[in-house]
């Protein structure tokens, strides 16, 4: 990097964090190279900067999100001087991120190249697997000539990404239950909100055949725009309740694989029960309120409700215990080892 800069060669340093890039560029400050530094704070402004990184003698140190979608333009002069230099310190977990940061360079026939530094210590090493063997070969700077562990690093990424779709895959399992549930939420929403005669015809199924009901709540516009008011704040308040409920399930959900149950099958189980006890609940909840509604009363606050100023977010975590058959798989491994190590093992 040094001889590239001297040369007055444009260097873009990809880090795998904010933490990093801040402390590599104290390291190039602390040996007279200036440095930009991008985190991803302010992406206007970034853009802008990472727009510039091409220019003769530039050094931007940036995290992969930092500029991002921006086309690196090499300045007067960079092409001359070798082009843009992307130097990557470590790899990210999914090669695809690293093939990203590499092809900051060398666009559209453009002059340019890129380095890798990667240690045996990365993250995507230590995370993902544990190696039993040493280097044959290390050279005086440390640099590791063994071809075997160049193959290593690259299976400890191998994992690393088989992990993230393994998650990946899991959470959209889980995701599956509480996405039919809100595709039945949002046409119920959808339908009363635009068609009176779907207004009409949930008002029927919550009273039953007391149509003397339904008219008085359908006869007039005045009287179904606070119907449907009640229909929406009720049916919002159910669906969140069922996403409360969820989400506290799901926290704990990997625990049932102790008592030989699978996740999966209780979590899908617990969502349909739960949706069909919030679907009588909303019902018997718009019923009551109708029912109680002062003759005079035009929108909610008359009627004592009001909507939430907050919206709901929530997560969904992998199984930590892995599914019965990873167990299974394990403790054969470990008996047809006898207890020896092996060149490599997962985490």
């Amino acid at each position: 990097m040094r001889a590239a800069h001297a040369a007055g060669r444009p260097v873009l340093v990809g880090t795998r964090s904010v933490g990093d890039s801040e402390r590599f560029a104290a390291l190039l400050a602390a040996s007279g190279v200036a440095a930009v530094v991008l985190n991803a704070k302010n992406d206007a402004a970034e853009a802008a900067i990472v727009a510039r990184a091409g220019q003769l003698g530039a050094v931007t140190v940036s995290t992969q999100m930092a500029g991002r979608g921006v086309d690196i333009v090499l300045g007067p002069g960079a092409s001359e001087a070798g082009g843009l230099l992307v130097l990557g310190l470590g790899r990210y977990d999914s090669a695809r991120l690293d093939r990203q940061l590499r092809g900051r360079s060398g666009r559209q026939g453009d002059p340019g190249g890129s380095v890798f530094c990667t240690s045996m210590d990365d993250d995507v090493v230590t995370e993902n697997i544990v190696l039993g063997i040493g280097p044959r070969a290390v050279g005086t700077d440390g640099l590791i000539v063994d071809a075997r562990f160049t193959e290593l690093y690259a299976h400890a990424q191998r994992v690393a990404e088989g992990k993230v779709m393994a998650l990946h895959r899991t959470t959209r399992r889980y995701y599956e239950a509480t996405d039919r549930h809100r595709r039945i939420v949002l046409d119920v929403r959808d339908r009363v909100l635009t068609d009176d005669a779907a207004l009409a015809d949930h008002l029927g199924r919550i009273w039953g055949e007391d149509d003397e009901r339904v008219r008085r709540w359908t006869g007039t516009a005045e009287r179904r725009a606070l119907a449907r008011e009640v229909v929406l704040y009720h049916l919002d308040r159910g669906w969140s309740r069922h996403l409360n409920l969820l989400a506290e399930a799901r926290e704990g959900i990997h625990l049932r694989v102790l008592g030989r149950q699978n996740p999966l099958d209780q979590f899908n189980l617990l969502a349909t029960e739960d949706f069909r006890r919030v679907s009588d609940e909303v019902a018997d909840a718009i019923g009551d309120t109708l029912d109680h509604a002062a003759a005079d009363a035009v929108d909610l606050a008359d009627l004592g409700l009001r909507r939430p100023s907050s919206t709901w977010t929530y997560m969904i975590a992998d199984n930590p215990f892995g599914s019965e058959a990873d167990r299974v798989l394990a403790t054969l491994a470990r008996v047809v080892r006898r207890g020896r190590p092996r060149a490599v093992r997962y985490t």
